[in-house]
């Protein structure tokens, strides 16, 4: 007698994430994304909507344990170009005022080439609706918006009204009504304090859950916003892993005379301008020779142009680089630099990877309750000073004896991990999918 064997495989959910940054690129985002995206990946099948970018990235891939559709425009590849041909610049050796206007030119062509994208439909604000209004999505179980820009939420409010048996969860990596930087120019805007609270109210009225980070939830608790406590749930950057170094190498010459200092980020004028790192090191510097910094990141070309002129070869700028190098350098750094932002609800991410590769590390803040200086104030190699340009020459001596006596230290993972497991991210991995299954 023949059986019939009948094997039933388990379909998994599907859910669709929405995110304007994903790889190759890489940011704080990012980060946070991708680490929480292989845990989600063992009982969801996930697919991310981003931009296409990057030259080389198909439309339609898998990376990361997703599927990932980029959606592109021609505009789309104006910005990369602009912004690729600008990076390019200010990593060259150029005269101070060439390199200036050059940058301003690129400045105002992506701001000509936005207006124009915008007006005409193919600009950020419009491509998320054309795309998921092209597919069908009424096979998904659930809608995850990722903010910032809040097109992104936009488009998730969008499809949450169109298919309402989805569930709807908010990542709030950035504030959208009490963003820092956009109430200070809120006379010179449309989208002015009064619209985004309106806005950001019905975000939360459709949401089935918002999860928020830490700092940005003690600022919504006190304000409008707090009559949403149900909805939002207060979480940790879930940015912290373990460094795997067989995979990583040297990209600094090996030697006993240079000890190779590491900032890796972005500048930013408003919230984190490099004058006090650049000035710090200046003095370090000349207290001792060995000492050479270098900047990977972009942003205030200018005050970094000037500084490169002053430091000459103990400053190295060596622009944005791809992930690989990035991570190349911090591995081969014997200093980690962390410039804290002045504005207290945005943490650089990149202070968890520093505390993954166990590297000694200088926090630079400027602000009181500076969330970086809490954050290490468990990490055993670390020394958090306050920016302060009248006291440079004593901080510039403290900083030096750290450098010095700590060049050559390093802690294992397994030694720190437990005290920073709320930053890990399977933590807000478990705590996603807890909401995910709820009935």
């Amino acid at each position: 007698m023949n059986r019939i064997w009948v094997i039933k495989l388990a379909v998994k959910p599907k859910i669709l994430f929405i995110s304007h940054d994903f790889a190759p690129d890489f940011n704080g985002t990012i980060s946070c994304i991708e680490n929480i995206l292989p845990h989600l990946a063992k009982s969801y099948d996930i697919t991310l909507y981003t931009p296409l970018l990057w030259p080389g990235t198909r439309e339609t891939e898998r990376l990361k344990s997703v599927t990932v559709k980029r959606m592109h425009s021609f505009w789309d590849k104006v910005f990369f170009d602009i912004d690729r041909l600008h990076q390019f610049v200010y990593t060259k050796n150029l005269p101070g005022a060439l390199k200036n206007a050059l940058g301003f030119t690129f400045k105002s062509l992506r701001f000509i080439a936005r207006r124009i994208s915008d007006k005409y439909g193919f600009g950020s604000k419009s491509r998320w609706r054309r795309y998921t209004k092209k597919n069908d999505l009424s096979g998904y179980h659930a809608v995850i918006g990722v903010c910032a820009p809040f097109s992104n939420v936009r488009a998730a409010c969008e499809i949450k009204k169109q298919y309402h048996h989805m569930k709807m969860i908010l990542l709030e990596f950035d504030l959208y009504t009490y963003n820092p930087l956009l109430l200070r120019f809120d006379k010179s805007r449309s989208d002015t304090f009064s619209k985004r609270l309106k806005e950001e109210n019905n975000w939360f009225g459709l949401a089935d859950k918002v999860f928020v980070m830490k700092e940005m939830y003690e600022v919504l608790m006190t304000s409008e916003l707090a009559k949403w406590p149900h909805k939002m749930s207060q979480i940790e950057i879930p940015n912290l892993t373990g460094t795997d170094v067989s995979s990583l190498q040297q990209v600094f010459s090996e030697d006993n005379q240079t000890i190779n200092v590491v900032y890796a980020g972005m500048f930013y004028k408003d919230i984190r301008n490099p004058k006090f790192l650049i000035n710090l090191f200046s003095e370090v510097c000349s207290r001792n020779k060995q000492v050479r910094l270098h900047i990977l990141g972009f942003g205030c070309e200018d005050q970094l142009a000037a500084a490169k002129t002053k430091m000459g070869d103990n400053l190295v700028l060596h622009g944005k680089k791809d992930r690989i190098y990035t991570q190349n350098a911090i591995y081969s750094a014997d200093i980690l630099i962390n410039v804290s932002n002045n504005i207290p609800t945005q943490v650089p991410s990149k202070i968890f990877e520093y505390i993954g590769h166990g590297k000694p590390i200088v926090n630079l803040y400027s602000i009181d309750g500076d969330a970086c200086e809490k954050i290490l104030s468990d990490y055993p190699l670390c020394l958090s000073v306050r920016e302060n340009e009248i006291m440079i020459n004593q901080v510039a001596e403290t900083v030096t004896d750290f450098i010095l006596e700590n060049k050559d230290t390093y802690i294992d993972f397994e030694n720190i991990k437990e005290k920073y497991s709320r930053y890990m991210p399977e933590t807000f991995a478990n705590e996603m999918m807890k909401v995910l299954s709820d009935k």
